[in-house]
């Protein structure tokens, strides 16, 4: 494989961002270069700021050092939550351990959120070959296609009733069969409710994962798509350089017409040290954008490319300052950054007195989707069931920081106590007696929203470093202002208390002689709380536990305190038609284009206009194939 060092960095495409959609753009690409000999000497760079490069055995990684990857969902859990950011800038969670690897992984703080009570919700980026399926459960869910609850009926163009993304994730399903990257495990069995007429059956669950409960190994999509076919095709391995390590920190865009994105500021190392250094990248063709709903945002703000008052509000100069365009309105109003959304997760855990179910690799036993009618829309739910390995892996950090809230306490002192209630919680799951009773006699329920309409936001906030203002001229320059804005919208309270009411019916008909832990008994304590406030006569945060219509105070206050999030955040570069007149509510057209720049697209969920209702990653990569198939095919036609 040829040096970036030695070829200038030039490259034909430079994709930014290793997740599941640039596995499935690099997939298509390299397809693409196999089937026409016009395309042979196409170049690709793939720039992943992580310095993991677990995902290509089968390649070369320069800038950066290779590891095995995580094959639990404990150690991809501790990966993505227990070790130290590369930026120290924003407060982190957790600065006291790495992750198994050793490899460092970007770990952001939320703002407080005001439908969470003002908790800090903890935010991992994704960093890493694999992206956020190196955080998340690694499940591979078609998403829905078509009527009531189809999830492609508001997409633009070519997009809308995803005929495009169906057959490209039955592709992507297929590769990963025979590449030995899936596993399927079910419940085996459902439930018929007779006081509600209601069936309802368990699908089976498939993940990125490949082997038999004694040898399960988590996948990435990196390893299930680019490595096979690199391993069957090893001249395709000269049309791809892996840069492992490197930030982009700007784009950098010719403003000779039409104006156009050509080419890459980065930096190999911490941008804050004497080792770094930077590199200068140029795309011939493209430059794509497949950063996450987080790192794409934040690139494109950092290089001038958003909504004139985001930028102005962080001194940074808009990509056409000083320039005569035309539609200069058009310019000036993209949403980058805003519409950002994300899935949202309440757990119920229940207690058995025997063992219930075998201890599975990846938590999650069964899952059902269900479609609730709400006052003026549907609520889109998905019920979880779920094993032991939860306690396991993730039920002391979730519990520490169902705390972790914005008080009289500085935010870095309530952040300190909550890491010390994990260290303590983790400690005593770790007992014999209480580890194997967690692992075979908890039960988790859990109810997903995974149509929201509450919506945040990503920012960029200015960094002082000495009291003294820099010029701010780079990304790394720069903190993540991440605001996933979860319960905003009041209408999301209602439609999880729908959710929380299906899953009465799984804990009556399924587990009937479990003992509910929770919220059994944050019910209990409530109501207390209730009880002595009353007859003191304080009146202490009355607003947060008014009940409002039909859902009842301690759910709010539950829900407050409990709700978490899915990993799934999306829609902050919003896709909108190809017209010019919806410019105001979309950051990128229907062909992926950022609107105004040639030669500058972005393929990731922060694309997605709405919340697709299952776990992003296939419906990522899908969009991944389909982009470079379009990419290579206007190509031959501007050729013709």
């Amino acid at each position: 494989m040829a040096s970036a060092e030695n070829e200038g960095h030039t490259f034909d495409f430079v994709i930014v961002g290793a997740g599941a959609s640039a596995a499935g753009l690099l997939r298509g690409l390299l397809l693409q270069i196999l089937a026409s000999e016009d395309e042979e000497d196409i170049r690709v760079a793939i720039l992943e700021r992580g310095a993991s490069a677990a995902a290509c055995g089968a390649v070369e990684v320069q800038f950066g050092n290779t590891h095995e990857s995580a094959r639990s969902l404990q150690t991809w859990f501790d990966a993505a939550h227990y070790c130290a950011p590369k930026s120290t800038s924003q407060p982190s969670i957790d600065l006291s351990r790495r992750s198994p690897s050793g490899s460092p992984t970007a770990l952001e703080a939320s703002t407080p959120q005001v439908g969470l009570g003002h908790r800090v919700v903890d935010v991992p980026t994704g960093q890493g070959w694999g992206g956020s399926t190196n955080i998340n459960a690694g499940l591979v869910t078609e998403p829905k296609y078509g009527g009531a609850a189809g999830d492609f009926d508001d997409w633009p163009g070519r997009w809308k009733g995803g005929e495009r993304i169906r057959a490209a994730a039955s592709e992507i399903i297929q590769v990963m069969e025979q590449s030995d990257a899936l596993h399927y495990s079910t419940m085996n069995h459902g439930y018929s409710d007779e006081k509600t007429s209601k069936n309802i059956n368990f699908n089976r669950v498939c993940t990125a994962s490949s082997g038999g409960d004694s040898l399960h190994e988590r996948r990435n999509y990196f390893q299930s798509l680019v490595e096979p076919l690199l391993v069957d095709h090893p001249e395709l391995k000269a049309n791809v350089t892996f840069l492992s390590g490197v930030q982009a920190e700007r784009i950098l865009i010719d403003f000779n017409a039409p104006h156009r994105a050509c080419a890459l500021e980065c930096i190999v190392g911490h941008s804050k040290t004497l080792s770094s250094r930077r590199l200068l990248i140029k795309a011939k063709r493209e430059i794509i954008l497949c950063a996450g709903a987080f790192g794409s945002p934040a690139l494109l703000l950092a290089s001038g490319i958003g909504h004139e008052d985001d930028l102005e509000r962080v001194g940074i100069k808009p990509w056409y300052d000083g320039l005569t365009i035309d539609s200069d309105n058009f310019h000036r109003y993209l949403i980058v950054g805003r519409n950002l959304h994300d899935h949202l997760v309440l757990p119920r855990v229940l207690l058995s007195p025997r063992p219930v179910m075998k201890k599975s690799t990846n938590s999650i036993c069964g899952l059902s989707d269900v479609t609730l009618g709400q006052p003026d829309s549907v609520a889109k739910i998905q019920l979880q069931i779920a094993d032991g390995t939860q306690v396991e892996a993730m039920a002391a950090h979730f519990a520490a920081f169902a705390f972790c809230r914005k008080s009289m306490l500085p935010l870095s002192w309530t952040v300190a106590l909550c890491r010390a209630l994990r260290v303590v919680l983790r400690w005593a799951l770790e007992l014999p007696y209480i580890k194997d009773r967690a692992m075979n006699h908890f039960v988790f329920v859990n109810v997903c929203l995974m149509n929201p309409r509450s919506r945040g936001s990503v920012k960029l906030e200015r960094e002082e470093i000495g009291h003294v203002h820099e010029r701010h001229e780079r990304l790394p320059q720069y903190r993540l202002s991440i605001d996933p804005g979860y319960l905003a919208d009041s209408c999301d309270l209602d439609a999880l208390w729908l959710g929380w009411r299906e899953s009465e019916h799984i804990k009556r008909n399924l587990l009937d002689g479990c003992v509910e832990v929770l919220p059994c008994m944050f019910k209990a304590g409530h109501g207390l709380w209730l009880l002595l406030r009353s007859v003191i006569g304080f009146v202490l945060l009355s607003r947060k536990y008014t009940s409002r219509g039909t859902v009842p105070m301690w759910f709010q206050s539950y829900a407050a305190l409990f709700a978490n999030p899915y990993y799934h955040w999306c829609g902050s570069c919003a896709m909108g038609h190809g017209s010019d007149e919806d410019s105001s509510v979309s950051v990128v057209d229907d062909e992926l284009r950022v609107r105004g720049i040639h030669g500058l697209k972005v393929c990731d969920a922060s694309v997605f206009p709405g919340c697709v209702s299952v776990p992003t990653a296939l419906t990522c990569s899908a969009l991944g194939l389909t982009c470079a198939r379009d990419l290579l095919t206007n190509t031959a036609q501007r050729k013709r």
